[in-house]
């Protein structure tokens, strides 16, 4: 690796050799042998493949070709999918199964979120989203306008149109019903 600021000292973490079946090429009932690869990080994915593309792997198990399947998929996606995990779904995470990141924690929060935590992949609930788990979580969102000093008929482009205005509103106690969202009243600012 060119630079290992993670500091990983093993690249592969395992490898299996299966008996499945392909769904290219399909064969009926007729099994084939595959080399499950598991890599420390998903970057490492792309170099790997390369390397079995271009090397003699394993002259002893008949490996003449070897292509890479699901190198290319999204790594959260396949997080997804092999925890059964459904977009817009309901997570459970257990009490006492987390860690949560503060700023004086290591590792520091990464994002502007109001919560961020820690949790092992196999301490979570992913919910099926039925019955109770099936509506969508509610989000929260603070949305602003911006206004341009456009032309006239065109949509604003951000190197030829200057911002002239940002906007949200943030209101103390209360205001009137707004159509389409949720309003929440505080006598503090805390």
């Amino acid at each position: 690796m060119r630079s290992n600021k993670e500091n990983i000292q093993e690249t592969v973490l395992e490898v299996e050799i299966l008996e499945r079946q392909s769904v290219m090429e399909y064969r009926g009932d007729k099994k084939q042998r595959f080399i499950k690869i598991t890599m420390a990080l998903p970057k490492l994915l792309a170099p790997a493949k390369r390397i079995l593309e271009k090397e003699i792997i394993m002259n002893e198990f008949d490996f003449q070709d070897c292509r890479a399947f699901e190198n290319n998929v999204d790594i959260d996606i396949r997080f997804m999918v092999d925890l059964g995990v459904v977009g817009c779904s309901w997570i459970q995470i257990p009490a006492k199964s987390y860690t949560i990141r503060t700023s004086s924690s290591k590792p520091f929060p990464e994002s502007r979120s109001q919560l961020e935590i820690d949790v092992a992949f196999d301490k979570f609930i992913a919910h099926e989203p039925e019955g109770e788990w099936a509506k969508v979580a509610p989000f929260r969102i603070l949305s602003f306008d911006i206004e341009c000093a456009g032309r006239r008929g065109i949509f604003p482009e951000a190197k030829i149109d200057p911002v002239i205005q940002i906007a949200n509103m943030v209101i103390r106690q209360e205001c009137a019903p707004i159509v389409g969202s949720q309003i929440l009243c505080y006598e503090r600012e805390e």
